[in-house]
């Protein structure tokens, strides 16, 4: 579970961004989006696929 403490004199613009940060380096929105929708195994396969193919 993701925990942000507020600091000393902290507003919540500068909170609220950190948050943002610490969500998105903890990757739970990816996780969420993938969760969301389902995949069929072969739609699976190709997207590894063309990840493979983009990295090289």
């Amino acid at each position: 579970m993701l925990k942000t403490q507020i600091r000393d004199k902290e507003n919540f613009d500068d909170l609220f961004k950190r948050f943002k940060r610490e969500v998105a380096k903890c990757g739970v929105l990816q996780e969420v989006k993938k969760r969301v929708a389902y995949q069929k195994p072969s739609e699976k396969r190709k997207a590894k696929r063309i990840a493979a193919h983009k990295k090289h």
